[in-house]
């Protein structure tokens, strides 16, 4: 039986989850997860961990920040007034909003803190700075 190598398309299954034991994201209750070993389109860590698996083994991998979504960056909040917000927009602890970047890329952050006329903003991703345990199965080698 073959084993995964970069550049493979692969499919599979993966539960992810933080030190507590919660869990931060799962393709059990729905199909594999494809991708291309080596291109980036999931996270490092479990992108290096696939190769060498073969179909039908599991593995678990402790997945540092740095291969997983990152160090938390304290510059990537900031704090900005509410005038420069939508008028439409009622901004809460919390919410997630979609920004696109002057290249065009999309990218999401998290409203912080919302005062009367300041609010805080976090681009970080939700869970960077976290360490992973993630499970994966290669399902199948395309």
């Amino acid at each position: 039986m073959a084993e995964a190598q970069r550049g493979d398309v692969v499919r599979v299954h993966y539960v992810a989850k933080l030190d507590d034991g919660s869990v931060v994201d799962s393709s059990r209750a729905s199909e594999p997860v494809e991708f291309a070993l080596g291109h980036r389109k999931v996270i490092e860590g479990l992108d290096d961990a696939v190769v060498g698996m073969k179909p039908g083994s599991i593995k678990t991998e402790r997945v540092p920040p740095e291969r997983a979504f990152g160090e938390r960056r304290e510059q990537r909040v900031i704090e900005m007034s509410r005038g420069d917000l939508p008028d439409w927009l009622d901004p809460e602890p919390g919410q997630i909003l979609r920004t696109r970047q002057p290249s065009g890329d999309i990218r999401f952050v998290t409203i912080r803190k919302v005062a009367d006329e300041r609010v805080m903003i976090d681009a970080n991703h939700p869970l960077a700075g976290e360490e992973l345990t993630i499970e994966m199965e290669l399902v199948e080698i395309m």
